[in-house]
């Protein structure tokens, strides 16, 4: 009989290294996609966070708009402070006076053109109403770390001097309001006189 030499399949070396490092690449893909969809899910939750926590101070600055007086809420400046019972957040904030360019507005921007007699009579008229406070810009910045990054979200709010507008309005309708006009006095007939002395 002859010696028979039985072949038995199977894969060289080269292969195996070769297959192993082709699965080594593939987790380590599937690591950095699991790794940036954790830092993203946790990114999207602490904007969340930051953008509620950002509407909660717009509404205290809200609130004190409609409460206070228009001029206290002058140069607002508030920087770093944390959240209470969230250190991990802080924020900033400021309010300042925001100048309506009114010239511009009217159509007085060229330098070269005459002054406008009118554009000065409004804008007297304008600072006797609002006593220079027209407009306020409020800016709030919420921010946190995510690591060794900074992470932040903003909120802007225009205020304006509602108060006086109301008040500037309240007086032009009274003005537009037409007087009334006092009722004629009824004649009598000298008949119907005659007919009541009898």
């Amino acid at each position: 009989m002859m010696n028979k030499k039985h072949h038995i399949a199977s894969f060289t070396l080269i292969e195996t290294m070769v297959a192993l490092g082709l699965l080594a690449t593939l987790i380590l893909q599937v690591a950095n996609v699991q790794g940036r969809a954790f830092y993203f899910s946790d990114y999207g939750q602490n904007l969340t966070q930051a953008t509620w926590l950002a509407k909660r101070i717009m509404a205290q600055v809200e609130y004190y708009w409609y409460d206070k007086e228009f001029e206290d809420l002058d140069s607002v400046r508030i920087d770093a402070k944390p959240f209470e019972g969230q250190e991990e957040f802080s924020y900033n904030l400021k309010i300042d006076e925001w100048a309506l360019p009114l010239a511009n507005v009217l159509g007085a921007n060229d330098p070269n053109a005459e002054p406008n007699p009118m554009i000065e009579i409004v804008k007297q008229q304008v600072d006797q109403i609002f006593g220079g406070h027209i407009m306020k810009l409020a800016h709030v910045e919420v921010f946190w770390s995510e690591g060794a990054v900074r992470e932040s979200t903003a909120l802007t709010l225009l205020l304006t001097n509602q108060r006086k507008i109301g008040e500037a309005i309240a007086t032009l309708e009274a003005m537009a309001q037409p007087k009334p006009k006092p009722k004629p006095k009824k004649k009598r007939n000298k008949k119907s006189a005659n007919a009541n002395k009898k």
